[in-house]
């Protein structure tokens, strides 16, 4: 049987759906810093990254967003090798008990890490992962870091026919009736599969 991973558009971060890159970042002037604020719905479906709070950032600002992105970076490697390992079903429910529990360690309040945070990070982790990472790895990624700092992902996965009519899907995550990561051109003419909110595993 082949894996439900195969399926998959291979995505390699380029920025296109993500916001800034952390080169880009860290050419952001001192005022526009001091400016930057939680992301709204449309700043997130956009690709802006602003960081929470009109608070100047300094070095404990660079040092969360850094263990951030280790763990971000760590956790989307460890779910594109269970991709590979593992069956759909079990993989999530690990994943179910990993964004339930305290098993990771967060980079500061678990309330303070915005969904804009995270998008990043995730950006920032398949740009640097090697090989490339899939659609599917990186929505799994952002489901569990929203999921575990409070937020309330809603993984979709859609088919539709490519060229030559072979089948193609596509997994992304919305939240609050916005994609959050996962954004393509094209989105529209994706069928989205039954909803796995709310299913028993």
């Amino acid at each position: 049987m082949r894996r439900l991973s195969s399926f998959f558009k291979l995505s390699k971060g380029n920025g296109a759906e993500g916001p800034l890159s952390p080169q880009d970042m860290l050419r952001v002037s001192p005022a526009d810093r001091l400016r930057q604020r939680e992301a709204s719905p449309k700043e997130i479906r956009d690709g802006q990254s602003p960081a929470k709070g009109d608070r100047p950032l300094g070095s404990s600002f660079w040092e969360h967003r850094h263990l951030l992105f280790i763990i971000t970076f760590i956790l989307l490697a460890a779910i594109r090798l269970g991709l590979w390992l593992l069956p759909f079903r079990n993989l999530l429910k690990l994943l179910q008990k990993i964004s339930k529990s305290n098993f990771l360690v967060p980079c500061e309040d678990k309330s303070q890490i915005s969904v804009s945070k995270i998008v990043w990070a995730v950006n920032a982790a398949s740009r640097y992962m090697p090989g490339g990472v899939k659609c599917l790895a990186r929505a799994l990624t952002t489901q569990v870091l929203m999921s575990y700092h409070g937020h309330t992902p809603e993984l979709r996965i859609g088919v539709a026919k490519g060229h030559e009519g072979k089948l193609e899907a596509h997994a992304w995550i919305e939240y609050q009736g916005r994609v959050a990561i996962g954004n393509l051109p094209d989105l529209s003419r994706f069928i989205p599969l039954p909803s796995l909110k709310g299913v028993k595993l």
